[in-house]
This record gives C-alpha cells, structure tokens and sequence, in this order.
C-alpha cells in the first residue's frame, strides 16, 4: 500500500508547524494537538496508514509503544508531528 507523501516546504524538508503541539508526548495512547484539525492522518515508522481521523485528540492507546507520524491539516495549512507511545 503506497504511503501518502507528508507535506515538505521548498527546501524539502517536513513541514513542522511550530505552533501545533501534540501532548503529552511522550504518551500512553492518547494525545491532544493545540489546534482543532481539519484532517488528521496517522503512519507507523513503515510509512502505512494506520488512520485518519478530526478534531483535537489522537488517540493511540490500542497500537504498540513506538514512534507514529501524524500529518495534521489544520486551518493554517499541513504539518507533520511526531508521536511517542510509552507503556
């Protein structure tokens, strides 16, 4: 299954809005982002998709601990986030 690709400037980077925060992270499962999304869209580190949702919460509480990436559309436009799952 072929991954969506996450949003890069000009430069080629990920984009990562600073102003969009994730918390706590890291967490057990669930997550609270500082805005309201649009679109939320979650990968695990092999790049599938895990799932989209909306809103303000991620929640990851029935997947393993590890590290998931969250693409996160919000008014402002895309952004990646890094989400850490810990038991």
């Amino acid at each position: 299954m072929p991954c969506e690709e996450l949003p890069v400037s000009n430069s080629g980077y990920v984009v990562l809005n600073a102003e969009l925060t994730a918390t706590p992270n890291p967490s057990t499962g669930l997550f609270h982002l500082g805005q309201t999304a649009r679109h939320i869209t979650v990968y695990n580190t092999q790049g599938t998709l895990l799932f989209r949702t909306h809103g303000n919460e991620v929640d990851l509480g029935a997947y393993p601990p590890g590290v998931y990436s969250a693409v996160v559309e919000t008014k402002k436009g895309p952004s990646a986030q890094r989400l850490v799952v810990v038991r």
